[in-house]
């Protein structure tokens, strides 16, 4: 394993106001990934740390095929998946999250963006936006963008990939090139599927494994990994990757090449 420590930037230290966190796709695992959101923010309140400030975007709806695998019950269904997971949990906890129910390419600005969608280009676009060097933020923090955090999954594999801005950190596309994030052929996490072809719980692990990752950057203030692979056909199921200061052009597969935790 590596050597190699990721510091954390030093607002999320001590910021002065909530973080900013957006959630992009309230799907398979944005909508599982909120609820644990929800539970860090209690934690950190309560440590007088100023917490986390959450925007949820997704314009699409709650169907019936969209209960079981992801965070949905049957009265949610016709509505807004944003809105109606930001509403249950400003209900429940008392927070003043916000929902966008739309479709955007362009989201603005906030500290840590979460992205949990199917599609290559769309995480292209944001891995653009946030190195653009049209960006300009003097000091005002809670708009700066420090961090993405990328999950995806196919049928039984999935991986976390934390990406900094400052590129100390690499993407998923810095460490596997074109490999598909999420297998555009898989059965899509939002239908009725045969339980053998894809796993019913992967979002829960890769949502779990997210959060995971930026409670270690808020508490710890460090990160000995790039970011995670799993695969639930394997023996050793879990396996982190690296920080390194070179390029790993290595498929998703070929999990050999990384240290199994």
């Amino acid at each position: 394993m590596s050597s190699l420590i990721h510091k954390v930037e030093p607002y999320l230290i001590t910021p002065n106001m909530p973080i900013s966190i957006q959630v992009i796709g309230c799907g398979g695992t944005g909508s599982l990934l909120l609820s644990k959101l929800a539970r860090l923010n209690i934690s950190l309140l309560k440590s007088d740390h100023p917490g986390i400030d959450v925007i949820a975007i997704d314009g699409d709806y709650v169907t019936e095929s969209n209960q079981g695998r992801q965070g949905f019950y049957p009265f949610d269904t016709g509505q807004n998946k944003a809105e109606i997971l930001i509403a249950r949990i400003n209900r429940s906890f008392g927070f003043s999250w916000k929902a966008i129910p739309e479709f955007v390419t362009d989201t603005g600005s906030a500290n840590v963006k979460f992205i949990c969608v199917d599609s290559m280009e769309t995480r292209r676009m944001f891995y653009e936006k946030i190195t653009s060097k049209n960006l300009f933020w003097n000091d005002y923090h809670q708009a700066k963008p420090y961090y993405i955090i990328d999950c995806g999954n196919s049928y039984h594999q999935g991986q976390v990939v934390l990406y900094s801005k400052d590129k100390k950190t690499k993407s998923f596309i810095d460490l596997f090139g074109d490999a598909e994030i999420a297998d555009e052929k898989a059965p899509s996490c939002s239908t009725f599927i045969n339980l053998n072809e894809q796993s019913l719980f992967i979002n829960d692990i890769i949502s779990t494994y997210a959060v995971q990752m930026l409670y270690e950057l808020l508490s710890e203030y460090e990160l000995d990994y790039n970011g995670i692979l799993f695969d639930f056909k394997s023996k050793n199921p879990i396996v982190k990757i690296p920080l390194s200061d070179e390029k790993n052009d290595v498929h998703r597969n070929d999990f050999s090449s990384y240290e199994r935790s």
